[in-house]
């Protein structure tokens, strides 16, 4: 369903509910994103997204590893 430019900033914070997607996801409470960075981290990498509104997202991350 993408995200709007307002709620970008709120997603990989803990706690951070988007307003539109109330309907949609009303028994989480907002972890998955804040823990998916915190493990990417750790392995010094990047997690990013695209979205755009009415069509959907792309969630990706980058780690470097060893041979």
């Amino acid at each position: 369903m993408g995200i709007k430019r307002k709620d970008k900033s709120k997603l990989f914070k803990l706690f951070g509910f988007v307003q539109s997607t109330d309907s949609v996801n009303t028994r989480g409470i907002g972890l998955g994103l804040v823990i998916s960075k915190k493990i990417v981290e750790s392995f010094d990498g990047q997690i990013a997204f695209k979205s755009k509104w009415q069509k959907g997202s792309i969630f990706g991350f980058r780690i470097a590893l060893e041979n």
